[in-house]
């Protein structure tokens, strides 16, 4: 463990970000706190490790910052979990979650710690595509859809909802995170525990303010395998909110495959009618598309493609859930 040799003064702000396997860009994303023009004493960083195989552990043992670091291992037990022991160990009065891909602006913490918190709320920071990520379909997907939540948010009177809220660059009080019980530790892969923890905090009254100066730049080089793992993942995980959180079932991905959409509609009877056996489709698919994605191609037709595959695996994640084919058709016609 690594820290400064001064620890007489509570930090404000305490940083916590969870790591799996991405020691590189940790390591990137940890320089660039170091580089902040908010006060060093006035913040610590915890690095919550979830059971990386790689060289992570190496790369925190061997990083010699001027700010108060600690890093902690745990057995692989997703995100949830790493986050709240990351919130746990924290003493800062404010806990900032950054993911691991996150390079910060130089104002990034200053911003979140110097915001007017008059009463209890999260404040939400802005995320843009760090411009040395893979150029590709998916990074201009990304970038498309950054442009749009984060105008979206800017809006005069903008009304948040859950689907707003996500914990790659945010803050909140840490006394309130904890009263809430943090984020939902079933919820234990890929998908939904930022947003299932944003839905209890709108409910309980907490206030989301959207501050675009308090700025990070993901670095994504995400592959396409990857990419279609995780929303098999999130269909997944769309259930287990579902039957959680029964009452938001038309917020939910899956509401919009039994909405007035003709497409929407025609997709919906593909997938159930598609015979296990020609689902080798997709997954031919994907890895033509993983070819596309290293060969740095882009344009509309890979953007299409990538929604048609995604929405795919999507799917088979929520049917995997539901158990059987019987229930998934009466979960995604509202029956």
């Amino acid at each position: 463990m690594n820290s400064m040799s001064d620890l007489k003064t509570e930090p404000l702000l305490s940083v916590v970000i969870i790591t799996y396997n991405r020691g590189k860009i940790l390591l990137s994303s940890l320089e660039a706190l170091a580089l902040q023009t908010y006060r060093k004493e006035l913040f610590e960083v915890i690095v919550v490790v979830d059971g990386s195989t790689d060289n992570t552990m190496e790369i925190l043992a061997k990083f010699s910052p001027d700010f108060r670091l600690k890093f902690l291992y745990q057995k692989n037990s997703g995100a949830s979990s790493a986050r709240n022991k990351g919130a746990k160990e924290a003493i800062g009065k404010i806990a900032l979650f950054l993911d691991d891909d996150i390079i910060a602006d130089k104002e990034l913490l200053s911003e979140h710690a110097q915001h007017k918190r008059k009463e209890p709320m999260i404040l939400l920071g802005k995320i843009g595509v760090h411009p040395s990520s893979p150029e590709n379909f998916l990074k201009a997907g990304l970038e498309k859809w950054s442009d749009e939540q984060f105008s979206k948010l800017e809006k005069e009177g903008y009304k948040f909802s859950f689907k707003d809220i996500y914990f790659a660059n945010a803050s909140i009080d840490k006394k309130l995170f904890l009263r809430l019980g943090g984020f939902d530790e079933t919820f234990n892969s890929y998908g939904e525990e930022d947003r299932e923890l944003a839905l209890r905090l709108l409910k309980s009254g907490v206030s989301p303010v959207y501050n675009p100066k308090a700025l990070g730049y993901q670095y994504y080089d995400k592959d396409f395998k990857k990419y279609c793992e995780d929303f098999f993942s999130v269909g997944k995980a769309d259930l287990k909110f579902y039957l959680k959180h029964g009452e938001m079932k038309q917020q939910l991905r899956f509401s919009k495959y039994y909405q007035n959409s003709k497409k929407i509609m025609f997709f919906k009877k593909l997938f159930i009618s598609l015979p296990d056996f020609l689902s080798i489709n997709f997954y031919f698919l994907k890895s033509l598309m993983q070819i596309a994605l290293k060969m740095g191609l882009k344009g509309t037709l890979f953007g299409k493609i990538q929604v048609l595959t995604r929405e795919f695996y999507y799917l088979k994640g929520l049917r995997k859930a539901c158990g059987s084919k019987e229930s998934f058709i009466n979960l995604i016609n509202g029956v």
